[in-house]
């Protein structure tokens, strides 16, 4: 904390040492997150880095404003960092290092998974299996619910089973926010046919 001076009626001899005191804690505060005022290497002022307590509450811009901070997030109740972003309609903010890894630091080879992107898309990629109509819920997989689905991927998978290679998948209709329908069948034969499939999802 700085100490206020000089006040009036103070005289200099008063208030050196306070002075002397708020250039110490000017410059410790200074260089929690910069090089020091007083470092040789001529970076003083540059960042060393950047840091961003944690908030209780989305922090509030100007309209043309654009910013980074630091809250909770309700899907993977981890701190995340947020961008404020100026979109189409007004602005949002995005948690873009939210993703699985999130709750999981490891996840196993071919394991489902999410992930928000900078720009606020979000992508989703998951495993299934199952003949004919297949209805998909990825929230299933810890996903957030999201505000648009606009493309759905899914492919057969190769390694699955000997089977697997013989398969076909069809994406069948408009998917909700949480879910969409595929349609699994064989390859060389008409009808439906148990496969396993793997699927990507992209949204907002």
């Amino acid at each position: 904390m700085l100490n206020n001076v000089p006040v009036p009626g103070q005289s200099l001899g008063a208030s050196r040492n306070l002075i002397n005191a708020n250039f110490a804690t000017t410059d410790t505060a200074f260089s929690v997150d910069h090089v020091p005022y007083n470092d040789s290497s001529g970076g003083q002022g540059k960042h060393n880095r950047v840091s961003f307590p944690s908030q209780g509450s989305a922090p509030s811009f100007s309209s043309a404003e654009m910013g980074l901070f630091n809250i909770v997030n309700s899907t993977t109740t981890k701190n995340e960092l947020y961008v404020h972003k100026i979109t189409g309609a007004g602005t949002t903010n995005i948690p873009f290092t939210a993703s699985t890894l999130s709750g999981n630091s490891a996840p196993a080879s071919g394991a489902s998974f999410w992930t928000y992107l900078p720009s606020g898309f979000i992508m989703i990629k998951g495993s299934s299996s199952g003949s004919g109509l297949v209805t998909i819920n990825f929230a299933s997989i810890g996903a957030p619910t999201l505000n648009q689905i606009l493309g759905v991927f899914p492919v057969i998978n190769s390694g699955g089973s000997t089977t697997d290679t013989d398969g076909a998948i069809a994406f069948v209709d408009t998917p909700t926010t949480s879910s969409f329908r595929v349609f699994v069948s064989a390859r060389t034969t008409v009808g439906a046919a148990n496969r396993s499939f793997s699927y990507v999802v992209w949204g907002y």
